[in-house]
C-alpha cells in the first residue's frame, strides 16, 4: 500500500472581508485535494513534489481567539493511506481530527501534538472516492436547512429572513407563535463558526423543547436562529464575521449586521407586546460549563438560572456541571445585553469540544426538558422585569 505524505502548513483562512473562500486543489498521481465547498478550512495548495504537498492558512484576522479550523476533501484514485502535518501559524491545535466518507458520520483520528512547532500529526487509510477531513463535524447552511425543514413539516414554525449578513447570505429564524401568547423563549447559535459541539447541543435541545409537550407550546413563544454567522461558517473562519469582528463581544454597540437586526427583531416583539422570559446561546470550549448573570443582578425571576441547573445537576450526579455567574458590562456578550436591555435571564451554554456525543445529546435532552417544567411553573408575572 503507497504511503501519501501530505504536509499542511497551517496559517488558516484569508485576510478579512474577502468574499469566498478561495478554491484550493493539489494533485498527484492519484491524489488531489479540494477546498471548493462550505465550511472548508483550507486556503492555497502548493505541490512541491510528488506526494508531498503544503496547504496554506492563516486566521481571518489578528489577534483573535485559539479556535484553528481545518477542514478538506481528499479525492483518491485507489484505496490508499495518507498521513498529514499540520502546523499553525497564530494559534495552536485545539481540535482532534476527524474523517467522513459521507460527511454525515465522523469517526475521530489518533494524532500527536509538536507543541515546539504548533504542529499536529495524523494519518489515515482512505478508500477510493472521496473523503474529508476536519476538526470537528462539518455542520453548515444545508444541514441547518435540512433541520429546520425537518421541524417546520412536525411543528407550525414559520421559516422568517432576519435579514443578510455581511457578504448577503441569509440570516434564517425560525418562528413558533401563538397568539394569545406575549411570552418568548429565544435561542441563538454560532456566532463562532467552529463551535460545532455547541451546534450539536442546540440541535438536541430544541428537538427535546419541542416533543410531546403541547401545553409549553401554546403558552410560550419560541424564536430560533441556529446560524448567527452564516459567513463565518461558510467560509471556515476561527472566529470571527467577515468584517473581522467577534459577534459575542458586538451586542452593546452593535456594529455588525447580525447583531442589529437581531436587536431589531427583538424590539419588533417587544412593540407587538410580547416579551421575552428566557435566552440560551450555544458556543464550545474546552470544557462543559454554563455562563449565567451573578445573583442579585437585578434580573427576574432571580434566582430561575440557579434552580434549573441545579436541577440538571440533582438528576446527572455523574456529570460535572459547572455554573460560571458573571458579569461585564462593556464586554458586548449577549447574556449580558439580555441582562442589561430586557431584565431576564441570558445564559451561555457551552460544550466541550472533546465532549462525548452521546453525552452532549443526553445532558441537552434533559436541559430541555427541565427548563420547559420550570418554565411551565413560573408564573407569567414573575417575567415581568421591573422598570430598569
Amino acid at each position: 500500500m503507497r504511503i501519501i505524505v501530505v504536509a499542511l502548513v497551517v496559517f488558516y483562512g484569508v485576510a478579512c472581508g474577502r468574499a469566498e473562500v478561495e478554491q484550493a486543489l493539489c494533485e498527484s498521481e492519484n491524489i488531489k485535494i479540494k477546498t471548493n465547498f462550505a465550511g472548508a478550512g483550507l486556503h492555497r495548495c502548493e505541490w512541491l513534489q510528488q506526494g508531498y504537498f503544503k496547504l496554506y492558512l492563516k486566521p481571518e484576522n489578528t489577534p483573535i481567539n485559539n479556535s484553528p479550523w481545518y477542514a478538506f476533501q481528499v479525492q483518491s484514485q485507489t484505496a490508499t493511506k495518507v498521513a498529514f502535518e499540520l502546523h499553525i501559524e497564530s494559534g495552536t491545535p485545539r481540535y482532534q481530527p476527524k474523517i467522513s466518507r459521507n460527511r454525515q458520520d465522523w469517526q475521530a483520528i489518533d494524532f500527536a501534538i509538536d507543541s515546539s512547532k504548533n504542529t499536529l500529526r495524523f494519518s489515515a487509510d482512505i478508500a477510493q472516492g472521496e473523503s474529508w477531513f476536519a476538526g470537528q463535524e462539518l455542520i453548515t447552511a444545508s444541514d441547518y436547512q435540512a433541520w429546520t425543514k425537518g421541524l417546520s413539516k412536525r411543528y407550525p414554525f414559520v421559516e422568517k429572513l432576519v435579514g443578510k449578513s455581511e457578504n448577503g447570505r441569509d440570516l434564517q429564524a425560525l418562528i413558533l407563535e401563538q397568539p394569545s401568547s406575549s411570552e418568548w423563549l429565544l435561542i441563538i447559535g454560532r456566532q463562532h463558526p467552529p463551535e460545532v459541539t455547541g451546534a450539536i447541543a442546540l440541535m438536541s435541545f430544541v428537538e427535546a423543547l419541542l416533543h410531546n409537550f403541547p401545553a409549553f407550546l401554546q403558552r410560550f413563544n419560541l424564536m430560533l436562529v441556529p446560524n448567527l454567522n452564516p459567513d463565518g461558517v461558510a467560509l471556515g473562519y476561527w472566529r470571527h464575521n467577515t468584517n473581522g469582528v467577534d459577534l459575542n463581544r458586538d451586542w452593546k454597540q452593535r456594529t455588525q449586521a447580525a447583531t442589529r437586526l437581531m436587536h431589531k427583531e427583538i424590539q419588533s416583539l417587544y412593540a407587538r407586546g410580547g416579551h421575552l422570559v428566557f435566552a440560551l446561546d450555544f458556543h464550545s470550549t474546552y470544557r462543559d460549563i454554563f455562563y449565567t448573570m451573578p445573583a442579585g443582578y437585578g434580573i427576574v425571576p432571580q434566582d430561575f438560572s440557579r434552580k434549573w441547573l441545579e436541577s440538571l445537576a440533582q438528576a446527572h450526579p455523574e456529570y460535572e456541571l459547572r455554573q460560571k455567574p458573571g458579569h461585564n458590562p462593556d464586554k458586548g456578550v449577549f447574556k449580558q445585553y439580555i441582562a442589561d436591555t430586557y431584565g431576564v435571564h441570558g445564559v451561555t451554554y457551552e460544550v466541550g469540544d472533546n465532549t462525548e456525543r452521546k453525552v452532549i445529546h443526553k445532558i441537552a435532552q434533559s436541559a430541555a426538558k427541565r427548563l420547559q417544567q420550570q418554565l411551565m411553573n413560573t408564573s407569567q408575572p414573575a417575567f415581568i422585569p421591573m422598570q430598569r
